[in-house]
């Protein structure tokens, strides 16, 4: 885990926090209080962890009763405004589409499930509050092809089809499906991957159609923790995993079996990582004070301050962090030459990286080479700025 000190957390942060709290309880944050705020702060804040609907609902009525903030920020609030109008209709639209392929799957007899957001998102006390990004569905891979020819006939354009865990189908303005053939891509050691070799045998049927299917809230709860921990030991995750940990709790208290829960996540090592953010999502967010956030314990420090500066998707600088501290197993300093070892990694993957990420390479490895110099020359070209990011993230190790 990145080593922040809890003091990195400024008043913006803390404001920004309280407000979440506010917006997760529907309580009206006063004028008063709002006043004492940077809302320019708070907004970036907002931004950065997808949570801007969230916590517009939280400032909105001081907006309504007070007009001097309508003065101060005309452009601030008007564009925070649309974000939460974008963000309803765009949750919308999800929902509409994912109804739309689903009645298809239903008619060609093609088993599927839907996943993360669009599951959670319907936990939260309005809809909109929780932002989604993209439809995540499983489905029986079986159908792959059909579901593209499907998805192209639709209007979608084919982002990835064939490559790592899920298909990618985008359409404007909003829609971005991730058709899941398996829940994990196929990253060695990763014990999250034979977990869930056999997904099938842990879901549910549907009672109300034919192919549909879900899991159980425990089995639901654990794949959710195992997605965020994936995040959490690469590039980081952000606030808004604290946000669906203390929904999914508060939804599920009386049906959570924690005995379970851990027993299962201990299994790829994400037992602690669970309660800590179980715990630091309570002392948070229980109340919209936050009042027990002076008695968080280190592990909760730390955890909060790398969901805080991670953001929503994770940073190159938390990848780099956390793949250096991996390599230099004794937990030393980084050395030169855990650096070099890092590049040269990066520059020549093993052949995991192939099997998941290009097949046709995998499977013909005479076409190495050339796609290693293609992929060099490609990354140059369309990722030069993720790659100053990576070398200044390194050099500062």
């Amino acid at each position: 885990m990145i080593q922040y000190n809890i003091r990195t957390l400024g008043k913006n942060e803390w404001d920004f926090l309280e407000l979440v709290a506010c917006g997760l309880h529907m309580k009206p944050v006063s004028t008063e209080r709002l006043h004492q705020m940077d809302l320019q702060a708070v907004w970036k804040w907002s931004k950065y962890h997808m949570l801007g609907a969230l916590v517009y609902d939280a400032i909105e009525p001081a907006l309504k009763v007070d007009q001097t903030f309508a003065a101060e920020y005309p452009q601030l609030l008007a564009a925070w405004r649309e974000k939460r109008d974008k963000a309803l209709r765009k949750n919308m639209l999800l929902d509409a589409a994912r109804k739309q392929l689903f009645r298809y799957m239903e008619a060609e007899g093609i088993w599927y499930m839907p996943l993360k957001g669009s599951i959670i998102k319907d936990l939260y006390k309005t809809p909109g509050m929780r932002e989604m990004s993209d439809n995540d569905i499983l489905f029986d891979p079986v159908y792959s092809q059909k579901i593209r020819s499907y998805m192209e006939e639709h209007g979608y354009q084919t982002e990835a089809y064939g490559v790592g865990a899920h298909d990618t189908y985008l359409k404007e303005p909003v829609y971005n499906f991730e058709m899941h053939r398996v829940l994990f891509s196929e990253k060695p050691g990763a014990e999250w991957n034979q977990y869930y070799q056999d997904v099938k045998d842990r879901l549910i049927k549907d009672e109300s159609n034919s192919f549909g299917y879900h899991f159980e809230e425990n089995d639901l709860y654990i794949y959710v923790i195992a997605h965020a921990y994936k995040h959490h030991k690469g590039s980081g995750t952000g606030i808004r995993t604290l946000t669906d940990c203390y929904i999914l709790n508060e939804a599920y208290v009386d049906h959570f079996d924690y005995e379970y829960i851990g027993q299962e996540l201990a299994v790829f090592g994400a037992a602690e990582f669970e309660q800590t953010l179980r715990s630091l999502a309570h002392k948070i967010f229980a109340s919209e004070d936050m009042g027990q956030k002076s008695r968080l314990t280190e592990q909760e420090r730390e955890l909060l301050a790398e969901l805080m500066y991670s953001g929503t998707y994770g940073t190159v600088a938390g990848m780099v962090e956390r793949a250096l501290k991996e390599l230099q197993a004794d937990g030393d300093t980084i050395t030169t030459g855990t650096k070099w070892r890092y590049m040269w990694r990066r520059l020549f993957p093993d052949m995991g990286f192939y099997k998941e990420n290009v097949p046709m390479v995998y499977r013909h490895k005479i076409l190495l080479p050339f796609y290693t110099v293609f992929r060099w020359v490609r990354g140059l070209i369309k990722n030069r700025k993720k790659i100053t990011e990576e070398i200044k993230a390194i050099r500062k190790k």
